[in-house]
């Protein structure tokens, strides 16, 4: 199976939709400046585009073709705390859901991960 995805916000739409959420870092002067994540003098992020695309395909395939296996994909968890448009709520308790979601769907321990993305816009808003 193949999985991908694309975003494209660099649009007046999207642009401007940022920038009146004051989302956007107004260090254009000073770039090393711009775009912080998780710094206390983060302001905002800068817009980008990416796209992405993986091939996924059962551990038994995989295993059977002889694959170099990169990656394993053990267990997911999905929640919603969309009661902001763009900041989520304080104390994380959706975020921390998903992840207990996730280790019990995968059937693995908290010590056995190896690896957790941080989401860090670089707004003061979500890099609390």
């Amino acid at each position: 199976m193949f999985a991908g995805g694309t975003e494209a916000g660099i649009s007046l739409l999207g642009l401007s939709g940022f920038s009146v959420m004051r989302a956007l870092s107004t260090r254009n002067d000073e770039p090393e400046k711009a775009s912080r994540p998780f710094d206390s003098k983060r302001e905002g992020f800068i817009p980008a585009e990416g796209s992405v695309v993986m091939v996924l395909e059962s551990l038994e395939h995989a295993l059977g073709r002889g694959a170099n296996i990169l990656a394993e994909l053990a267990g997911f968890g999905s929640t919603s705390d969309a009661g902001h448009p763009v900041q989520p709520e304080e104390t994380g308790a959706s975020a921390a859901s998903a992840m207990h979601m996730a280790l019990s769907d995968a059937k693995v321990s908290l010590d056995q991960v190896n690896y957790i993305n941080a989401h860090g816009t670089s707004t003061p808003l979500n890099d609390t």
